[in-house]
Order: C-alpha cells, then structure tokens, then sequence
C-alpha cells in the first residue's frame, strides 16, 4: 500500500462543502493535521455552479448573511478576513420586492443596522398617511435589532444569568414567542405583517411555528446592514477556501467518498473509503446528515445508542427546493425583469396556508424569482438574462413519486411556474428561454446524500428552538469524537450559517480533545 495517505490523521472531515472547509480552517489554525475527503471533483457542496450552454449558472445562492461593509463588518466576513480569503462581495440592490394580487413593494436595505430606510419603503408602499405604521415599523425593527446583537454576543462565548437579564432583556423577553406571536403586539395591518413575513420560504418555517429570535436575527441581518453575494459565485467561495485549507497545511482529496465511519467502544476510530481503504483518526466531523449517519454510515450500527435514533426520529427534516434555472435571450430590463429578488404570491400570502401546500405537489401560490444580472449586469453575455424561480416544498412531497412518473410530474410542475410568471410580467416567458435546468430534490439527493433531498437541515420550530439546541448542543453527541457540521448543527440553514456551524463543530473536536488528554 502507497503512503499517500499518513497513517493517522488528528480530524478526518467527511466532505468538502463550505461548512467542512471552514471546520479545517478553525482545525489547522489550532495545529491539528487535517484531511478533507470529498466524494466529487469539486469541493463546495451546493455552494457551486455549473456550465450549460458556455453559460456558467449559480447552483443554489440567492444572498449570504452575516457579511456586513468593510466599515461595519459582521460575522462571517470577520471569518474571510481573519483567515486571508479575499472574497469579492456585491451588496445586493435592493433587499426583496413583495408583489400579491393587492400590493407591490419594494423593500430597500438600511446600512450599518440603520432599519428607518425598509420601514419608510413598507410604510409608503400602504399609504400610510398618518405615520402610524411607520412608527410602529421602527418599534418592531428596534426590537428585531436588540435581538440580534444579544444573540450575536451570546453565540460567542458564554454570558452569565445576571448579564443575559439586565443587558439583553429584548432577547430573553421574547426567546419562548413565535413570530406571529410578537408581530401582532405591534399593531400592524395585515400587509404589513404580510410583507414582512416573506423570509418564511428561507427560515423553512411558517410564522405560526417560526421562532422569533431566528426571524428577528435574519432580518437585521438582511434588511439593516443588507445582503451580498460573492461576484464569481459561491464556487469562489468553495474553492477559495480549499486553496486556503491546503496552503495552510491541511490535505484535502476530492473523488474520495467516506462510505462508513469506524466505532469502536463508543469512540471513533476512522473512516473507510469506498475503494475499501481504511483511514485512522480518533477524530471525525461529518458533514452528512445524522440521519443519513446513524442508520448507515456507523459500522458496526451496534455502536449507534438508542437515544441517536430517537433524536432524528423527533426531528423534523426541514425544506427541500424545486428551481428553475434559465438563461434568457434578452436583456432583463428589455424583459421588465428589474429586481433581484422577487417574492409572489399569486393570491392573498397566508404564509401559513403557503406552507401547508407545500405538502403537495400542486397549488403551490407562491415563489421566489431572482434576477442574478440586476446585481451583476455582466454576469451572463450581453443580450441575455440569468434568471430563476424557487420554491421550497417539505421533505414528504415529492415521497410518494412513481420513477415512472417522475418527468411528468417536473413537468406539470415547470408549467406552472412559467405559465405563473408569464402571467405576471405579461411575456410569454418560455420563448426567451435559451437554457433551462430543472433543480428538485432528487437532484439534491442525489450530489449531496440528504435525507429527501433537504437544503434546510432540520426545521427551526417552536418546539425545536435553536437556542435551546445551542445551550443544549452537547447532549446531541452520542459517540464521542464525532461531531456534525453543514445545516443540521444548531445554527441550521444557509450558507452563511454553514460558515458559523462550520466553526463550531471544529470547536466541539478541540474541546474533545483537550478534554481526552487530561
């Protein structure tokens, strides 16, 4: 056997997505010697883009939180910058355009935390003429931004009790309410709590069910200090980080898939490759899925305790994305397509209601349209238009799907969107399409191994704080030296998440270890 591989490794990290990357980043900083095996010829995970048509396409981004102007930095890119990974950023025009069969508006970002700029936009756009809304639009955002600086400063190291009851106050006051349940003290009026409810689609929850603190800290981060992608794709990201993980000493292999992670005694031992190689390392974070983990991966599966299979059996696998992908044959102002980010509501926007159907494969009501070239007008050749339209279904809808019916139904459901969109912008959408690439969640399922193709890891719920998992998370580990990374640590969903759960999975193996030596 060649000595390609070391004989034993601090951490192995099973796979090579954002989350993983930033796992060996935090490792290798600390001095542990690091592998990264990644099953494809490309790290990133969905964090990638492909080419069709001499086009290139982004795969899954639509905005990457917690990045903040170079003035008023916010968390993840203080992570880019701490370790030397310079990213070009394009703030994102406008935060969402909100459209139903009653309403159109336009919700711009405020800068450096500053909420007065989206309250005036949803203020004007329902005619408010007395400045009622307006004033109650400041009280709510004053109180979404408390929120999010506590939870920013909790999430970075401990508070004691005494601190988190007279300096975070907001934070402690509304962590046991629902969404729903904080916004209707403030006296809004249904558009307004309406448009204000769109990041439902992206939080994976409706508001009925959807914690506030989680709602509040998105839409600081979005709507007060705005929201960026990177300007070559999140593949700049992807491939950044690994040219940085490997510079800084780490290994990192591509087209190696881990099929199982070795036990022994209730502690890791290794991994073994799919070609049958067995790689030692008392240390493993995975960025598959628990679920995917504890019922195939563990070998031998006598060594998964009882209490693992009871955790992701309670745990509620968040949504799964159905995405057109198109290439236009005209310029997006030429086709009225002038906003980056659109979210429709073909009626009236029950987000709750919206939710329920997503159960369903039929009746959808809603979606979200970005326009990739209203941010970055040279991103597609001149004379064309990257444009998409996502909607994010539960996990059990596409379930009970006949092979033989698969292409039937993705086409009954790509009618749909483009006969809905068609309708709304008054074009006949499929005669500009140059390209088309249908994304759903076999698709997912199929590149990144996810339980019914989930993006989401598992559904923030009232009854699934991510807070409580937070101060909790330990209990969650049930064999030790084996830690998770991606979206189903506790931050949960996102890229820009992925970043952060990244890091914190890294920092539960350096607690493990220091704690073994002693």
């Amino acid at each position: 056997m060649n000595n390609f591989y070391k004989d034993k490794y601090d951490v192995i990290i099973v796979g090579g997505a954002i989350s993983g990357l930033a796992s060996a980043l935090k490792l290798i900083e600390e001095g542990k010697d690091v592998l990264v095996l990644e099953q494809h010829n490309i790290p990133g995970g969905v964090a990638t883009s492909f080419v069709r048509g001499g086009t290139e396409f982004e795969a899954s981004l639509h905005e990457f939180d917690a990045i903040g102007t170079k003035e008023c930095p916010l968390e993840n890119r203080l992570i880019f910058e701490h370790y030397g990974l310079d990213i070009e950023w394009v703030r994102l025009p406008i935060g969402f355009r909100y459209k139903d069969k009653d309403i159109d508006c336009v919700v711009h970002c405020g800068k450096n935390g500053d909420y007065t700029v989206p309250a005036k936009d949803i203020a004007d756009a329902l005619n408010d003429e007395n400045g009622e809304i307006y004033n109650n639009l400041l009280r709510f955002f004053k109180l979404c931004r408390s929120v999010y600086l506590s939870m920013t400063t909790v999430s970075r190291g401990n508070v004691s009790k005494i601190k988190m009851v007279t300096k975070h106050h907001d934070f402690v006051k509304t962590i046991g309410y629902s969404f729903e349940e904080v916004v209707n003290f403030f006296s809004l009026p249904k558009k307004a709590i309406d448009i204000l409810s769109v990041y439902w689609i992206y939080l994976g929850s409706p508001t009925r069910d959807m914690p506030f603190t989680i709602y509040a800290y998105v839409l600081t981060d979005i709507l007060f200090y705005g929201g960026y992608i990177p300007r070559h794709t999140s593949y700049e990201i992807a491939i950044k980080m690994m040219d940085k993980v490997i510079e800084m000493g780490g290994q990192v292999e591509l087209k190696q898939r881990v099929d199982k992670i070795l036990v022994k005694d209730g502690h890791v031992q290794g991994v073994r490759l799919q070609n049958g190689r067995v790689l030692h390392s008392d240390y493993v974070i995975s960025g598959a899925y628990p679920n995917v983990v504890y019922t195939q991966m563990i070998e031998p599966l006598t060594e998964v305790p009882k209490q693992a299979i009871k955790l992701i059996n309670s745990m509620e696998i968040g949504l799964t994305p159905f995405v057109l992908n198109m290439l236009l044959d005209k310029d997006y102002k030429e086709l009225n397509l002038k906003d980056y980010a659109l979210f429709y509501a073909l009626d009236e926007c029950d987000n709750n209601q919206l939710f329920d159907n997503g159960t369903a494969l039929h009746n959808w009501g809603f979606y979200n349209a970005v326009c990739l070239n209203a941010a970055i007008p040279e991103v597609s050749k001149p004379g064309t238009t990257l444009y998409s339209i996502t909607y994010l279904p539960q996990a059990n809808a596409f379930n009970n799907i006949d092979i033989k019916d698969y292409q039937k139904v993705k086409d009954e459901l790509v009618n749909y969107f483009l006969e809905s969109e068609s309708k709304r912008l008054g074009i006949d959408l499929k005669s500009h399409i140059i390209e088309i690439i249908t994304e759903t969640p076999y698709t997912i399922s199929r590149y990144t191994t996810a339980p019914f193709g989930a993006i989401y890891g598992y559904r923030h719920t009232m009854s699934n704080h991510p807070i409580a998992r937070f101060m909790m998370k330990d209990s969650e580990r049930y064999i030790k030296g084996l830690s998770f990374n991606g979206a189903t640590q506790v931050i949960g969903d996102g890229m820009g998440p992925a970043i952060q759960n990244g890091i914190i999975a890294a920092q539960e193996i350096l607690s493990d270890i220091k704690r073994e030596k002693k």
